[in-house]
């Protein structure tokens, strides 16, 4: 064991205590990214600081140490695949600083998922510290989340409700179930070890709004996780230790039974008010149901990410790619049942997930990292004096990879997962041998100067991208307000805070196309055209498959050609036809290609094109009617109201659509007039 240097080792522990409390808790509902940028943040502050501190140790000692552990080859292979892969990527930047909204894949979220890791199998003084701050803040979120099952939100958030399903201050309710069954385990570990009856009966407390909470999230992925969470540690645990504890997890099964059976708004969910659990039955029934849209959905995504493979199988596309990618390998009834427009950001799958974005070399190093993790905390929990922690970690781990085979991780409990890794290392009694790399005597009176500079910029720095995706939301919100000008600014300053987001440079690019449009001084539209442009050509310069961008970038065009008298349909038309290369569903690319043949004169290529996009989307209604305006001007009426009919049998709230048919026939002549 690597002698602790009792001050930076102390902080090193309080700092990770921290970090592992706000993480879960964190948020910030005014900003556009309020679940995940602020919990990124958080972490990437704590990486800064726990850098600072390991500088500092090593400088004041002269040396860095660190145990050798089965685990640490493993990781670094990993680590390498993932840097290869995001070298290799088909869009780097991305790959690097992972998905607005997500941030638990890409090279940056790994490097401090490393360092988490590196920390707790070397310089923890007391690893339970940690371990309770994770269940104390799943309080916290447990009760802001059976809030919510209540009924009372005190946020509105933009085109959701999180009733019935709660999502507390994880922002999906399968992030926070997926947090719940790696927190459950933790509470059982420490309800077992409490030597105190007021100890057990807060964990038994705590682990009691856990698990009501879980079952709110409605998240079938984490409840069979927790199921087999749940069985590992029954079968790992000290038997000893379980018959003392067995009455405590029978009343937490009965009361939680009962707080389900009579929850408030659980009630209203049933139509029958005598059997209040059916709705949580029907959801556990659904398991099976390949009819249930969901579940049909996923298993489409998983032939697509079998498809992705076959197309990049040694690196894959890139880490956290997959959304990016997906559309492009999509198949056609993915959209039918997940919605219109939809993607998948992950593949629901992680074994899938890896091999799609990394290549069989990065599932290859996943598995191996996992089985040799596995192996190791298995062989801890074998050993009588660290058997029920090493239990609580190993049902936890087991918990959430269960969970990603059917859903995908998020953040917290991502960072979780690798601070286990670390603490696996640091219980095994293979840690034995010790490596270190002295530093040179010449650099220690200046280094903590350096070291406390740098840290002091980076922190600074951080900073930004809150501020970037407050200026984001700002932008959005005044746009909606009809102040398309200040919307601009705002949304320029989003750019410049944080230019590693290629969405808020998208948000610009369409700010200033939408200031293309007929208003204000020619000069101006001129400027804002060459400037959305620039802007869409930017984006596909760093990633050349962006379906959007080539769409965005054909309807300025198109814009420009009709606002403007540039002669740049023939560059649009090439847009589009890139736009649906790239995202062969893409139906509103089809319709801005469709209307730009129907306007040049290429009329049967029109109605040829809006032919196709009603076969593989035959259900979305502005497919009908734009084929219907076509043969509308052309006179074939009898085709224009089966088109229009059509459309309104699918939305009878289509208002341009009833205009359109009531002008056709006060125009009409003979049988139609």
């Amino acid at each position: 064991m690597i002698k602790a240097n009792s001050i930076y080792d102390n902080v090193i522990t309080k700092t990770m205590a921290v970090l592992f409390f706000l993480m879960p808790v964190v948020f910030h509902p005014f900003i556009s990214d309020p679940f995940s940028l602020p919990k990124a943040t958080i972490l990437r502050i704590a990486v800064i600081v726990l850098l600072a501190l390991l500088a500092l140790k090593a400088v004041s000692k002269g040396k860095i140490e660190w145990k050798q552990s089965p685990l640490n080859a493993p990781i670094m292979l990993f680590f390498a695949v993932t840097a290869l892969s995001t070298l290799f990527s088909v869009y780097p930047k991305l790959s690097f600083w992972g998905m607005h909204g997500f941030y638990f894949e890409g090279l940056l979220s790994l490097s401090a998922y490393g360092l988490i890791y590196f920390i707790s199998a070397n310089y923890l003084t007391d690893v339970r510290i940690i371990l309770k701050a994770i269940v104390y803040s799943s309080a916290i979120v447990s009760l802001y989340a059976l809030v919510e099952a209540l009924g009372i939100s005190f946020f509105v958030w933009k085109g959701v409700s999180s009733y019935p399903r709660v999502w507390s201050t994880l922002g999906n309710p399968n992030f926070l179930g997926s947090f719940l069954i790696m927190s459950i385990p933790l509470c059982m570990v420490f309800m077992f070890e409490s030597k105190v009856f007021t100890g057990r009966i807060i964990f038994f407390f705590i682990c009691l709004l856990n698990s009501l909470a879980l079952v709110f999230t409605y998240s079938r992925a984490a409840w069979l996780g927790l199921f087999v969470g749940a069985v590992i540690f029954i079968l790992l645990v000290n038997k000893k230790v379980l018959k003392k504890n067995i009455a405590y997890m029978i009343l937490l099964g009965c009361v939680g039974l009962l707080a389900v059976t009579f929850w408030p708004r659980n009630r209203e969910l049933s139509r029958n008010n005598d059997n209040s659990l059916k709705p949580v039955i029907s959801r556990v029934l659904s398991f099976g149901d390949l009819k249930d849209d969901d579940i049909a959905s996923r298993i489409s995504g998983w032939k697509t990410a079998i498809k992705m493979v076959s197309q990049r199988p040694v690196l894959g596309f890139g880490p956290d790619t997959f959304g990016v990618s997906f559309r492009r390998f999509m198949s056609a009834d993915f959209e039918k049942l997940a919605g219109r427009l939809k993607t998948s950001g992950y593949a629901h799958n992680v074994f899938l997930e890896y091999g799609a974005t990394m290549g069989l070399i990065g599932l290859a190093g996943y598995l191996f990292l996992l089985i040799v993790f596995l192996k190791t905390i298995v062989g801890v929990s074998r050993e009588t004096n660290d058997n029920i922690l090493a239990t609580g970690i190993v049902s936890a781990s087991l918990a959430l990879i269960v969970n990603n085979l059917f859903s995908f991780s998020s953040l917290v409990p991502e960072t979780i997962f690798w601070l286990f890794m670390g603490i696996c290392s640091n219980m095994t009694k293979k840690s034995i041998k010790e490596k270190e790399i002295h530093i040179p005597v010449n650099i220690h009176k200046t280094a903590p100067y350096m070291i406390l500079a740098v840290a002091g910029i980076l922190l600074i720095l951080s900073w930004r991208f809150l501020l970037a995706s407050r200026f984001d939301r700002l932008a959005q919100d005044t746009e909606t307000a009809g102040n398309l000008k200040e919307a601009i600014i705002l949304q320029k300053k989003s750019v410049s805070m944080n230019p590693s987001q290629d969405i808020y440079r998208m948000r610009l690019a369409k700010l200033y196309q939408n200031g293309i449009l007929p208003e204000g001084r020619t000069e101006d539209r001129e400027e804002m055209f060459n400037k959305s442009v620039t802007e869409y050509k930017k984006q596909i310069s760093v990633f050349k498959y962006d379906s959007l961008a080539y769409n965005g970038l054909g309807v300025a065009l198109t814009y420009g050609a009709h606002f403007l008298n540039k002669k740049t349909l023939p560059e649009a038309v090439d847009c589009f036809k890139k736009a649906i290369e790239y995202d062969p569903y893409f139906a509103e690319a089809y319709s801005n290609l469709g209307a730009v043949y129907y306007e040049t004169g290429k009329r049967n290529k029109a109605v040829q094109l809006y032919k196709e996009i009603i076969e593989l989307k035959p259900e979305v209604a502005v497919n009908y009617y734009n084929l219907g305006l076509i043969y509308y001007f052309e006179k074939n009426y009898d085709g224009a109201v089966d088109c229009f009919k059509k459309a309104l049998r699918i939305n009878p709230h289509f208002e341009e659509c009833k205009e359109a048919l009531v002008e056709m026939w006060q125009n009409m002549e003979g049988e139609y007039k």
